[in-house]
């Protein structure tokens, strides 16, 4: 599915860093760091703790595994096609306030 390829595109080019991991230091606190050391933001501890969660390795295996979904899809015959149809459509909903998601693809509404 296209329009699932180009968002997943787009948030892997939103991602910063160099593949480093992001750390609380010290722990529980408002400092978070990478694997090198080297801070990457100071800031209230809730939103420390989210970025510490939300580290860039963290999310480029979080992009990986949808994209194998949509490749699993592209690749299968007409009986699994079908089966895995509508986890590519789950995988668009994430998308759905962007201008080209296509309203027929949601599986339900939120």
């Amino acid at each position: 599915m296209t329009f699932v390829h180009a968002r997943l595109d787009e948030d892997e080019q939103g991602t910063s860093g160099d593949g480093t991991s992001w750390r609380h230091h010290p722990p529980r606190s408002g400092t978070v760091i990478d694997d090198h050391d080297q801070p990457v933001v100071h800031a209230q501890r809730d939103i420390a703790t989210h970025l510490a969660t939300w580290d860039p390795p963290h999310i480029w295996s979080n992009l990986e595994s949808r994209r194998l979904v949509v490749d699993l899809y592209e690749a299968a015959d007409s009986a699994a096609k079908e089966a895995l149809r509508d986890a590519v459509r789950a995988l668009a909903m994430a998308y759905r306030d962007h201008v080209d998601f296509d309203p027929a693809w949601l599986l339900r509404e939120w």
